[in-house]
Parts: C-alpha cells; sequence; structure tokens
C-alpha cells in the first residue's frame, strides 16, 4: 500500500483573528487561546493548508534553565485529523 507525500504546510503566528477558529477545536473561549500567548517563554505557531484555512496550532515552551524545549498544546483541526481522532476512537478493538 502506497501513501501519497503530504505536501509540508506553512507556519507562522497566530494572530487575534485565529483565536476563535483555534477555541472552535477546543472547547475554550477564544480569550483563553490568546491568554496561552502570553507567556515569556511561549512561542506559538499555526500550520496554514494549501487553501489558506488553519489545520493546526501548536506551541513550544522554551525552558532556557533546563537548556530544552517542549511541544505543548498540539491542536488539530478536526476536519483534518484522522478519523479515528476525530471520533474519539484509538481504532484498536478491545
Amino acid at each position: 500500500m502506497t501513501q501519497e507525500a503530504i505536501p509540508p504546510s506553512p507556519l507562522r503566528r497566530p494572530t487575534l483573528l485565529d483565536a476563535g477558529t483555534i477555541a472552535g477545536w477546543h472547547p475554550v473561549q477564544a480569550e483563553e487561546v490568546v491568554a496561552w500567548w502570553e507567556g515569556p517563554d511561549v512561542e506559538t505557531w499555526v500550520m496554514v493548508g494549501s487553501d489558506g484555512r488553519l489545520v493546526g496550532y501548536g506551541e513550544l515552551w522554551l525552558d532556557a534553565e533546563e537548556n530544552e524545549v517542549e511541544l505543548a498544546r498540539l491542536i488539530i483541526a478536526p476536519e483534518r485529523a484522522p478519523k479515528a481522532w476525530a471520533s474519539g476512537s484509538s481504532g484498536h478493538s478491545r
């Protein structure tokens, strides 16, 4: 079975207009999404599809003291997520 290569989507910093879209993917208000961006050690990014619509959101939490970076709040647009994720199923039978 061959899979088509998925072309990379551009990354950019989120804008206030993106907050409502991101909030719609997660049970929070747009104001809370914007509050996530306020930390001094947080870098926020959105992924944009070829159609110009947001595909995902994520954060980098920078920890200079530990000399590490953590991936955080990785949120994918439900319509772009694999079907097993969108349905809440792991895809595995018990």
